[in-house]
């Protein structure tokens, strides 16, 4: 605390001459030479502590500015540019720094060097902290909602995450290769197999989108030009809780990223679904909870740049995929927005109606624990015909699905899931280093009923004819003697026997894994598997754990501190409060300028007590001038230049907040060079045709 006002005194005694004294001259009147910059600094600590000072500053904040404070106070570092982002959805950048500037001239903010990040940042005054720290509740930054208009219930979204859903575009890409068009869409027949398989899948980009994201996490790996499941990282993808599959999921569909890039925005898209309250929250809100979240995050991160690129360039290794994207694209792909349209398109997002400001209002469509992964032996919902037909009841966890997946091939997925065991299946199954023993036990853990004798049967009888025949890389075929005349005589196979290296092993002239496949599926013989290659590469590195915040509880209690300190005094009572001083200067003689400028500091609300309204703490300035005031608004822009103010323009009917550099005379008009905000572009205004020049009261406590 004694750090705190040492500090505010110190950016005090740091203001250029105009800004002190303009502040002195508000709250303590005229100045009296000779001066003493520490002894004035003081007397305005003994104003602020007055009791009656202290109530009447913040009985003047409003409902609007008090959400303003809320975020300084959360926010790990509270800068401009951060803050602004927040309110980015509420106010115009121009409105929010005037908004700024007036909690600093009423002495409610201030701006220091933050120690950490060493950014100028936005504080709370600390001789107000803690009459106004009670009030400032997180529910003030996500209010709860009321008045929710229910949306249309067909309108919801009929697309959603789920294990059963993954399952099936494991099996379904397992089944069809090569489902991609040059151009990155469905092939036709895949088109047409779509409504069947998938009857939920209006939108095929949605589903386009979730297979890429899959890819981008390289769950499936391109092969020529065909993409095949990567087993091992699906199993070690299936061993993460639900929530943070979808996750990681989401963040994919914007893009292939780096490891770490890809865990901080999962990290982020988590923590967003986690803290939406159970009624819901609107768009607005919910696009300030991901900023503030995203800054939140970026503020605890403790990796430094060069680990970061080290992890990246290890996941590249280990994953075998070249790092594409640098920063600034990544940052724009993966935005909080962009974040939360994937969010709402695989729905973990559901809207569930519009606020009394016509936003559209959305709960989060999962329930986030770590626990909902582990599902138990006795979950008993999947059934096996003689026939081979599969049937799964919605419940099982993605890591009870795989071995079902891996054997299978989708038939539909609806409310359940209906899948057929085939032979191909199982083929591929046995190819990823599996045998019928792992695969039939791991099924039968979900079954509710006995496995079919018959399936057993198959199983061992197709695993027999796989080990029977094997084609490693390289390229040398293997067949066990008894049957080497199902290779020599096949008019496929036997042109491409170049050497005979023993008793049914055969060296094949094949050019690659293309020719490969194609002579083994022109062959006819069914039971041969992919080429084997006997130098596996290296696994990629696994997805990282993410923490799973508990939901946070519902605040019904809008707490006693925060009535007593700030919401003491009605809306009215504020106003007449404002009115007496209205009546002070209105008994006055004052000059115009004199009453233009007290009536200005009450609207302003810098004034809160009567002793303010003093003539002699005014001086004459013009701060705006119109129309034909060509001089004035020569005047006005040339004080903005010397004072380091912003100016408000009005040219040809279109409104800029600019930071003015130069004034340039040509001809018989005069141009103002001026940096354009918040882009600091560099803009010409000809101060002839403007039809507005306002100056805006600059920061009482300049950019450190």
């Amino acid at each position: 605390m004694v750090e705190d006002i040492i500090a505010w005194r110190e950016s005090l005694s740091l203001l250029p001459d105009n800004h002190f004294f303009d502040i002195i001259r508000i709250y303590l009147g005229e100045i009296k030479t000779p001066y003493n910059k520490q002894k004035l600094i003081e007397e305005l600590s003994a104003f602020l502590r007055k009791e009656s000072n202290r109530q009447n500053i913040l009985r003047l904040i409003t409902p609007s500015e008090l959400e303003i404070l809320a975020a300084v106070k959360f926010l790990p570092v509270a800068t401009q540019e951060k803050l602004s982002l927040i309110f980015d959805q509420q106010y115009t950048f121009a409105s929010f720094y005037e908004i700024l500037m007036n909690l600093e001239e009423r002495l409610v903010l201030y701006r220091r060097k933050d120690r950490i990040s060493g950014k100028t940042v936005f504080s709370i005054n600390p001789l107000l902290e803690s009459f106004i720290e009670p009030a400032l509740k997180k529910d003030l930054l996500f209010p709860p909602l009321q008045n929710v208009v229910p949306a249309d219930s067909s309108a919801d979204n009929k697309v959603c995450l789920s294990p059963e859903l993954l399952a099936t575009v494991f099996s379904f890409v397992s089944e069809n290769p090569d489902f991609l068009k040059a151009d990155g869409t469905f092939k036709k027949r895949i088109e047409a197999c779509i409504p069947e398989i998938f009857p939920h899948f209006a939108e095929r980009s949605v589903l386009l989108n979730l297979i890429r994201s899959l890819i981008n996490l390289n769950l499936f790996q391109k092969n020529g030009g065909a993409f095949v499941p990567h087993i091992y990282r699906w199993k070690q993808f299936a061993r993460l809780p639900k929530a943070i599959q979808y996750a990681y999921i989401t963040v994919a569909a914007a893009g292939h990223f780096p490891r770490d890039f890809l865990q901080k925005k999962a990290q982020l898209i988590l923590d967003i679904l986690c803290n939406i309250p159970e009624s819901g929250i609107s768009k607005p809100i919910l696009m300030r909870m991901a900023c503030f979240t995203q800054e939140k995050n970026d503020a605890y991160s403790v990796k430094s740049r060069h680990s970061e690129r080290f992890a990246a360039l290890l996941n590249q290794i280990s994953a075998g995929t070249p790092d594409t994207e640098n920063a600034a694209p990544a940052e724009v792909l993966a935005s909080s927005e962009t974040l939360i349209n994937y969010a709402l398109e695989f729905g973990l997002l559901q809207k569930i109606g519009t606020d009394s400001l016509k936003n559209s209002v959305y709960k989060a469509n999962c329930i986030f624990s770590e626990s909902e992964n582990d599902i138990s032996g006795a979950e008993k919902l999947v059934s096996i015909d003689g026939g081979f037909a599969v049937t799964v009841m919605p419940g099982l966890s993605l890591r009870n699905l795989l071995p079902i997946a891996m054997c299978s091939v989708p038939v539909r997925l609806d409310t359940i899931l209906q899948a057929e065991i085939t032979k191909k299946a199982f083929i591929r199954a046995f190819d990823s280093g599996t045998n019928p023993e792992e695969i039939l036990s791991d099924i039968e853990k979900c079954l509710t009923h006995p496995l079919p004798q018959n399936l057993k049967f198959s199983c061992t009888d197709w695993y027999e004819s796989y080990n029977s025949i094997s084609i490693f890389k390289g390229y040398v075929l293997k067949i066990v003697p008894e049957k080497a005349v199902l290779i020599e005589k096949n008019p496929e196979f036997a042109p491409h026997i170049k050497m005979i290296l023993a008793p049914g092993v055969y060296l094949l002239d094949f050019a690659g894994e293309e020719e490969a496949a194609s002579v083994i599926e022109s062959s006819g013989i069914d039971i041969i598997g992919s080429v084997k290659d006997l130098h596996p590469k290296a696994e990629p590195m696994s997805l990282a754990m993410l923490r799973i915040e508990p939901k946070p509880e519902q605040n019904t209690n809008q707490g006693n501190s925060e009535k007593s300190v700030l919401n003491s005094f009605s809306k009215e009572e504020t106003e007449d409060f404002q009115k007496e001083f209205f009546n002070i200067i209105d008994g006055k003689k004052l000059t115009i300028e004199q009453y233009e400028e007290l009536s200005s500091r009450i609207k302003r609300r810098v004034v809160v007590n009567a002793a303010q309204l003093r003539e002699d703490s005014v001086r004459p300035e013009k701060n705006e001038a119109t129309g034909m005031d060509y001089l004035g608004k020569i005047h006005v822009a040339e004080h903005a230049i010397n004072c380091h103010n912003l100016l408000e323009l009005t040219c040809d009917g279109k409104n800029y907040l600019v930071y003015p550099l130069k004034i340039e005379k040509h001809n018989n008009d005069s141009y103002l060079k001026a940096l354009t905000q918040p882009d600091d572009e560099e803009a010409f205004f000809s101060l002839g045709r403007c039809q507005l020049v306002k100056r805006i009261r600059g920061p009482v406590f300049k950019e450190i």
